[in-house]
């Protein structure tokens, strides 16, 4: 909301001036801009993994339940070309990767003997969207431009999952090892809407077209079945633990970068 907010009081006004003050001889020879971003997350889809994880595997746990994985840094590089004033389509490429490290010690019995393990867990998620971009923008001829575009593909995504389980008993059914090592593609839709910060009023042929500040949700269509390989260790096999979940299906990401000019 605050975004939004912004948005009306600021960067509209300041864009309607521009769009009366720009000259259009250099901008509409623009053919197509070259754009390299990078930002955060600011929230992901976990929660259905981290319920079944904490559920099952940390259910003898003697530590706090696990919420999250680690904050990532995402990566985007787009290649837009002008196909009207207003309208530009394109090519997208995404990247991020994101982990989870957990230790924690767990209460066990076999055969009436009971004795702690000790568990360390690492997981490691990457995705990297190949997509076809739709841009709209409102105001093309602007020093200042707003755009809203979606656009749409497949994403290639691996998940590897490896666990360290140290424990006392010899013939103990946990074993550790590589979990998971797992590579699918899934299909995939991104929106967003950005705000393009142009470095002069294109007086003259820039290469450098400006800066770039953009927000956007990317939902991947990712289902994995991550948990079968721990089902097979337990002596009463868990159906929680035999469902395909989603992993980060859904997040949304900041980015600000610059964009490259390339002329007619």
């Amino acid at each position: 909301m605050k975004f939004v907010l912004l948005y009306i009081l600021i960067y509209i006004p300041v864009e309607l001036k521009s769009y009366r003050d720009i000259d259009t001889s250099v901008t509409k020879n623009i053919k197509s801009v070259v754009n390299i971003e990078f930002g955060s997350l600011l929230g992901n889809g976990v929660a259905e993994f981290f319920d079944i994880y904490n559920k099952i595997m940390k259910k003898d746990a003697n530590s706090e339940s696990t919420e999250g994985f680690s904050n990532s840094l995402t990566w985007k590089f787009a290649y837009k070309l002008k196909v009207k004033e207003k309208y530009r389509v394109g090519i997208e490429v995404l990247y991020y990767q994101t982990k989870m490290y957990d230790l924690y010690d767990e209460d066990a019995v076999y055969f009436s003997e009971h004795y702690s393990r000790k568990h360390i867990q690492e997981v490691i998620f990457s995705s990297v969207p190949f997509l076809i971009s739709f841009d709209y923008l409102p105001f093309s001829k602007s020093q200042f431009r707003t755009y809203y575009g979606i656009s749409i593909g497949a994403t290639s995504s691996e998940i590897r999952w490896t666990e360290e389980v140290l424990t006392p008993v010899d013939r103990d059914p946990r074993k550790d090892g590589l979990s998971i090592n797992d590579k699918e593609i899934f299909g995939t839709y991104h929106i967003y809407s950005g705000l393009e910060l142009g470095f002069d009023k294109e007086e003259k042929k820039s290469f450098f077209g400006g800066v770039i500040f953009e927000i956007g949700i990317t939902h991947i269509f990712n289902k994995y079945k991550i948990f079968a390989p721990l089902n097979k260790q337990l002596s009463k096999p868990k159906k929680e633990l035999k469902q395909a979940i989603a992993i980060l299906p859904i997040y949304i990401s900041m980015n600000m970068g610059i964009s490259f000019n390339f002329y007619y």
